[in-house]
């Protein structure tokens, strides 16, 4: 039984996926032919260890387990591809969190990571969802009783739309950071320079316009809505003012979104990149292409 317990498997480098040179994964072994676990008579003695495992042979089947080498090995399968080997790579996840390699452009964010579009989606949905509530509120339909009162609808869209205005303030900032470093301008002729009247300009001005249209709006709904918190439900100007706010920066994003999905306003440029190329190599910001082989 001694003699079976020290026997070795005989194993050869096996070549997978992107395991470099040398590397060694284990084959498949049936448990059932694994020599027996070590018995009284030979529990003095040391068994030999499995080139790829960290047990002694003797062990239970149980208990044996990779080594680090191997361990390593499997690892690198689901890491970065060099485009070699035969695995093909599914997801694609440094390169779109990544602040290296981008230029900080101040206030305005990084190249390819601005601060003003993230910053659009809280006011856009605030004052929509405030005026939803308002509109119900006002209506009526859940009374005075029940779990959810008119009066608890109004209080709800006025915290809402207060949101919604703080962050809006940070929105414009940046957005007014954008209109004025963004946009092509003769810098000769003062702070804010001339802009060339472009038709990305003439769109960027009327965006701006409106958005601080609605900004005006939201302060007067909110002065309404402050000499109003005690009220049983929302009151029909409140209402009104916030279907207003709610248009208009619904009608003002269309323009931005024309901004950037039609004029490519504030998008890095695609010459020289690689990322719609058929390769299982990344592309980092600021990296240039490497060649395929």
């Amino acid at each position: 039984m001694a003699d079976r317990a020290i026997r070795r498997f005989d194993v050869e480098p096996v070549q997978i996926g992107h395991l470099r040179q040398g590397d060694l994964i284990a084959p498949e072994i049936d448990l059932h032919t694994l020599p027996p676990p070590r018995s009284l008579g030979v529990a003095s003695q040391r068994l030999p260890r499995h080139p790829l495992c960290t047990r002694e042979l003797g062990a239970e089947p149980w208990d044996i387990r990779p080594t680090k080498r191997v361990a390593k090995g499997i690892w690198r399968s689901f890491q970065p591809s060099d485009g070699g080997g035969d695995m093909a790579r599914l997801f694609s996840i440094r390169p779109g969190i990544t602040f290296r390699g981008r230029k900080f452009l101040g206030i305005r964010g990084w190249n390819g990571k601005p601060t003003h579009p993230p910053l659009t989606d809280f006011p856009i949905v605030c004052y929509v969802v405030a005026a939803l509530f308002d509109v119900v509120s006002w209506l009526g339909w859940f009374g005075d009783g029940g779990r959810f009162s008119s009066r608890d609808l109004f209080r709800a869209a006025t915290l809402v739309m207060i949101v919604g205005f703080v962050v809006s303030l940070a929105t414009a900032t940046t957005g007014f950071w954008d209109w004025w470093r963004g946009l092509q301008r003769d810098r000769r002729t003062g702070i804010i320079g001339r802009g060339a009247h472009t038709q990305v300009w003439r769109t960027a001005n009327w965006h701006m316009t409106v958005m601080l249209t609605t900004t005006g709006v939201v302060i007067v709904d909110l002065i309404v809505r402050f000499g109003q918190l005690n009220a049983s439900h929302t009151s029909a100007p409140a209402a009104i003012l916030s279907v207003l706010a709610a248009a208009l920066v619904s009608f003002g994003s269309t323009y931005g979104g024309t901004m950037v999905f039609d004029y490519q306003f504030n998008v890095q440029p695609l010459s020289g990149s690689t990322v719609w190329d058929e390769t299982e190599i990344d592309q980092l910001p600021g990296e240039k292409a490497k060649p395929v082989e």
